[in-house]
């Protein structure tokens, strides 16, 4: 049921046994979405990204629409509701009861978030960086605050825990997002295509995780400040991650990208 973020697939066992009781669990009222917790339907699964412990849960549709009637926000379409004898089955219970106790559902609603099961918006191009001249010399003067956004990005992803990363860079951008220059597209093809040519010799390799939180670090340097993107799939499950402005991706391929369903942006 849980991965990492590292990890390339979650593991299909059954939910482990919680020291909470689930009967107590299951008799009690609603529960709310944590602030830290991201949910998405991947075709058979819903998938959830918790960002305080770093983990995906993959839950099989079926089941997980048998918790819906314990969370706040589901929509309550009495047609649409499986039966009494499902949604209080032990599978039933244990899952509530070991989201609960992972901290993805709570009863506290100073924790919780709205529940919104519509899916983000996706992209629908890429930013093209091909044609932008390769003028060598003005691109050596950003190689200095390239090598900062690479050194801070590797030592937060090594330092600080993926939480509050997250939390950074969601308050960094909430509070800049509206200071664009006029002219931010064309900047922004030669900030990119910048970093791509100089990402060659910083010694790491290539992933999307890092490379997106470096190429994030970069452009704020330069008043920039794109949406971090997560997307999944599931059936296998693979995690993948980009930036985006607006509809645009910055640094992977429309191909790629729109094969995952987008679960977190920030």
């Amino acid at each position: 049921m849980t991965c990492t973020a590292s990890q390339s697939r979650p593991s299909r066992a059954p939910p482990e046994r919680t020291n909470a009781s689930v009967d107590s669990i299951a008799n009690k009222r609603k529960f709310f979405i944590s602030k830290h917790s991201h949910v998405c339907r991947a075709r058979r699964h819903w998938i959830i990204l918790d960002v305080h412990s770093d983990q995906y849960y993959c839950i099989p549709a079926r089941q997980f629409d048998l918790l819906g009637p314990y969370i706040h926000g589901w929509p309550s379409v009495a047609s649409e509701l499986p039966p009494a004898s499902d949604r209080h089955s032990e599978t039933t219970k244990d899952v509530l009861a070991q989201l609960v106790s992972k901290g993805v559902l709570t009863e506290r609603l100073t924790s919780e978030r709205e529940l919104s099961l519509s899916p983000l918006a996706g992209p629908t191009s890429i930013l093209k960086t091909d044609d932008v001249p390769s003028a060598h010399c003005s691109r050596a003067l950003l190689v200095t605050t390239f090598w900062i956004a690479c050194a801070t990005a590797d030592r937060r992803l090594r330092k600080q825990t993926f939480e509050s990363i997250v939390q950074r860079v969601d308050a960094r951008r909430s509070g800049r997002a509206a200071q664009r220059p006029a002219d931010d597209l064309q900047i922004l093809r030669y900030l990119v295509a910048a970093f791509n040519s100089l990402r060659l010799w910083y010694p790491r390799a290539y992933l999307c995780l890092f490379d997106s939180l470096a190429l994030l670090e970069f452009l704020s340097w330069h008043g920039i400040y794109p949406r971090w993107t997560f997307g999944v799939t599931a059936d296998p499950f693979q995690a993948h991650c980009w930036l985006q402005d607006g509809p645009i991706v910055l640094n992977d391929v429309l191909s790629r990208v729109c094969g995952f369903t987008p679960i977190m942006s920030v």
